[in-house]
């Protein structure tokens, strides 16, 4: 191996169009961004409506409501343990 670089084109990549396979991840990444981009905003709006503690109570609450469907797919020995955290 002399150490050069050659690049060669992926041949299973989705063509480019309006097709599902290569929409998805772009619409992932922009509702990703959008999420992320409308948190400080809203955190704003947030604590100017709401005590700091019932700010922070219902933020912690939309994410575990969020993330409560991943619960079952924990494995067993780990459930008791992540329900009471």
């Amino acid at each position: 191996d002399d150490g050069t670089l050659s690049c060669e084109p992926n041949t299973g990549a989705p063509a480019p169009g309006l097709s599902l396979p290569y929409l998805w991840p772009r619409g992932l990444l922009l509702f990703s961004s959008v999420l992320y981009g409308t948190n400080f905003p809203l955190g704003r709006i947030m604590n100017e409506a709401l005590p700091p503690s019932a700010a922070t109570s219902a933020r912690l609450l939309l994410a575990a409501a969020a993330l409560s469907p991943f619960l079952p797919r924990l494995a067993p020995e780990l459930r008791l343990q992540a329900m009471r955290c």
